[in-house]
C-alpha cells in the first residue's frame, strides 16, 4: 500500500464516523471505529516513516557518489600517468566548473521523491479511470412499487473481507410495512439495504420485488 493509499483510506474512515456518530452511538461501536482508526493511522505513519528516510537517504548517498567521482576524475586530470599534467588555468576552470554542477544535481538527488509521489497519486486515480463500467441488463421500467420484497437465503462477500457481510439472510417485507435493522456496526445493515438499489451485486441467492428478480428492473 502506498502512502496515498493509505492517507485515502484513513479519511475515508474519518469521514464514515462523523457522518454515522449517532448509529455508532447507538450500536457501541466506539471501540470498533477506534480500533480502525488506529490501525489505519498507524499504517499511514509507518509508510512515512519509510517515506522520509528513503527520502532522507538519497540526497546524501548521491552526494557521495558524486564526489567520489569528482575526484576521481581531478586525481586523473592532476596525474603526470596521463602524460603531461594539466595546466594550472585548465584545473582551476575544471574545479570551478564541478563545483557549479553540485547545486544542480542535489536538485536531481530530490527529483525521484517527488516523481514516486506523483505515481502514488495517479494509480489511485487511473484505478477509477480503468475500473469497469457498470452493467444494468434491466428491461422493465419501474415507475410505483407495489408489492413485497424478498431476500431467500442472501449472503454476500466483499473481496476485500475475509468473512461474509451477509450470511444466509432471509426477510420478507410487505407493501406498506415499516422495518428497522438493528444491529452493531459492520453488521450488514447497510450491504443489505444496498441490495435493493442494486448497489452491491456480489451476493449469491436471490431477492425479487413484486415476485420479480430485482435485476429484471432498469
Amino acid at each position: 500500500m502506498s502512502g496515498m493509499a493509505a492517507q485515502a483510506e484513513m479519511l475515508d474512515i474519518v469521514r464514515e464516523s462523523v457522518v454515522a456518530q449517532r448509529v455508532i452511538k447507538i450500536s457501541g461501536g466506539e471501540a470498533h471505529e477506534s480500533v480502525r482508526f488506529d490501525k489505519s493511522a498507524n499504517t499511514l505513519r509507518q509508510l512515512i516513516m519509510k517515506q522520509s528516510i528513503a527520502a532522507a537517504a538519497s540526497t546524501p548517498i548521491t552526494h557521495f557518489v558524486v564526489s567520489i567521482a569528482i575526484g576521481a576524475i581531478i586525481y586523473l586530470a592532476a596525474s603526470k600517468t596521463l602524460g603531461e599534467p594539466m595546466p594550472m588555468a585548465n584545473f582551476i576552470a575544471f574545479i570551478v566548473a564541478a563545483t557549479a554542477l553540485v547545486p544542480q544535481i542535489k536538485q536531481l538527488a530530490s527529483v525521484n521523491e517527488q516523481i514516486q509521489r506523483g505515481l502514488a497519486a495517479s494509480t489511485r486515480v487511473f484505478s477509477l479511470i480503468d475500473a469497469p463500467a457498470e452493467t444494468d441488463t434491466g428491461k422493465i421500467a419501474l415507475t410505483r412499487a407495489n408489492g413485497a420484497v424478498r431476500f431467500e437465503h442472501i449472503s454476500l462477500h466483499y473481496p476485500t473481507k475475509n468473512t461474509f457481510a451477509l450470511d444466509n439472510v432471509s426477510l420478507s417485507i410487505a407493501p406498506g410495512e415499516t422495518i428497522a435493522l438493528v444491529g452493531p456496526s459492520g453488521g450488514g445493515k447497510t450491504s443489505l439495504v444496498n441490495l435493493v438499489p442494486r448497489f452491491s451485486c456480489r451476493l449469491v441467492a436471490r431477492y425479487t420485488l413484486m415476485t420479480l428478480p430485482l435485476m429484471t428492473f432498469a
